[in-house]
């Protein structure tokens, strides 16, 4: 299993395919539940559509206005269930309206972005929505694929109902492409949040780490220490260290959080305009060395091959207090007494940051990108304007996720009442930063994955390691004609 596949599986959204059946049943019906059996195992080629203006009709004079309509969307089984299997009387209610069926095509995460590039390049137009994981936006956005969306923007920018300006600007950062908009933010998840027990906290007399020496020196205190039940703790924190995503993920929170890469609207310096590397710069190597000397110090042993969902239990056993990173998407499983005994005691705030620095964190997120041969174009851009609604973003609250992307469902009080934890995810999301939008991230990552890994097995010192990584990136920026 690849570290991207057990990223998917490890971001708080798991659900198990009966569970999600059953919600489907549940909120739109036998026959939608039969298109969706259908579609899972079986695909039809689609025929290109013309050129259209793209405006998304609604429902008038009592008419269905996309009766007959089935409108594909492919994405993996995690992030659809909150689209299409929630449940929701609300997506029934639009289903109904518009007379439309809303397919869902789910496909594993491992083989998604390869699935969806033969579409969209080869042109069938298999599916009408696409919704990766937005670490592919770059080369989705670059592939010729998927439908600028200038008039729809102008629509929805008019219309007061669907209130533009309410979306979350950093949620928007997946959807545009060197000024061109292509697709609507959806499901957003970020890892800058840190996690603590607050009665440990408490009962120790230390106070929560705003900055990045502050969580070393709880971490240190907390280790060896006595908990209010009389637990010892193993270990002062922990992180994932596993080659991949993973210990990118975790260095970059950090890279963010610190004012060299961080210019108060989250942008990372991972190199500068002229697209030479700078992650091995001073500040790259300190914060590399930073979270190889908190994890094997302080951490459990074994650090460099643990994932998220290794990490999590330790949390959840009471043999750590805190951890300086963890993705929003987790929340709901700290919140159920199957997993923990300390349910209640848990506190989600904005991760540590470097001494006088603005805070920082990854932003990910499933944008939706219409597909540029779809032929119910149409039709699909109703379900993206729906999904991305104030009613369809408050839906998804009511269903299985945090993960919204409007300011006004963060603060409406069903979101308040669920969500507790997150009353201050606005404020942790003014300085988010999405991973970089260019085709070749994910070949790059692989360099600083192995890198970072090194760094904290303590194989290779730290300017060593990165210095091999920014050689790696430089030729891989030289082969895609990055360098005039």
């Amino acid at each position: 299993m690849s570290a991207n596949m057990t990223r998917a599986r490890d971001n708080g959204r798991g659900v198990s395919r009966r569970d999600f059946l059953g919600r489907l049943m549940t909120g739109i019906g036998a026959s939608a539940l039969a298109s969706y059996t259908a579609e899972s195992t079986a695909s039809a080629a689609a025929v290109p559509a013309p050129a259209a203006r793209l405006a998304a009709a609604a429902p008038a004079g009592g008419k269905k206005p996309y009766a007959g309509v089935t409108v594909r969307v492919v994405c993996d089984e995690n992030a659809l269930i909150n689209l299409i299997g929630s449940g929701s009387p609300r997506l029934k209610k639009f289903l109904d309206d518009t007379g439309m069926t809303l397919t869902p095509v789910t496909i594993p995460y491992d083989s998604l972005l390869e699935k969806i590039m033969i579409d969209l390049t080869s042109k069938t137009g298999e599916y009408d929505i696409v919704s990766p994981d937005g670490a592919w936006a770059g080369q989705i956005m670059a592939s010729g694929g998927v439908e600028p969306l200038d008039k729809f923007y102008t629509e929805l920018k008019s219309d007061r109902d669907y209130d533009f300006n309410d979306l979350i600007p950093s949620a928007l950062s997946f959807c545009s492409l060197k000024g061109v908009p292509y697709g609507l933010p959806y499901w957003t998840h970020s890892n800058a949040w840190m996690v603590y027990r607050q009665d440990v906290l408490e009962a120790a007399k230390l106070e929560p780490p705003k900055t990045l020496e502050d969580l070393v020196a709880v971490a240190k205190a907390i280790q060896g220490s006595k908990g209010p039940d009389g637990k010892v703790f193993k270990y002062g924190t922990a992180g994932a260290g596993m080659r991949g995503d993973y210990i990118v993920m975790e260095w970059m929170q950090r890279m963010l959080s610190a004012c060299e890469t961080n210019n108060g609207v989250g942008q990372t310096v991972l190199w500068d305009e002229k697209w030479k590397p700078t992650f091995n710069d001073a500040n790259g190597i300190a914060m590399a060395e930073y979270y190889r000397d908190l994890l094997n110090r302080y951490g459990p042993p074994g650090a460099s091959g643990m994932t998220w969902g290794e990490v999590r239990p330790l949390l959840f056993a009471g043999e750590v207090a805190i951890i300086g990173m963890a993705w929003d998407g987790w929340v709901l499983r700290f919140t159920d007494p199957k997993n923990t005994p300390y349910v209640g005691k848990f506190t989600w705030a904005p991760c540590p940051v470097k001494a006088g620095c603005t805070r920082g964190g990854v932003l990910g997120e499933r944008p939706l990108y219409l597909n540029a041969n779809s032929k119910n174009k149409q039709a699909a851009l109703a379900v993206m304007k729906w999904a991305t609604s104030k009613d369809g973003d408050l839906a998804m609250t009511e269903s299985v996720s945090p993960g919204v992307v409007r300011a006004s469902t963060i603060q409406n009080p069903i979101y308040q009442r669920k969500y507790p934890m997150m009353s201050r995810r606005l404020e942790a999301y003014k300085n988010v930063t999405p991973e970089p939008l260019i085709p070749e991230w994910a070949e790059v990552k692989e360099h600083l994955g192995l890198a970072l890994s090194q760094i904290l097995s303590k194989e290779k010192g730290a300017k060593e390691a990165l210095d091999i990584a920014s050689a790696q990136t430089e030729k891989i920026f030289q082969k895609s004609g990055y360098y005039k």
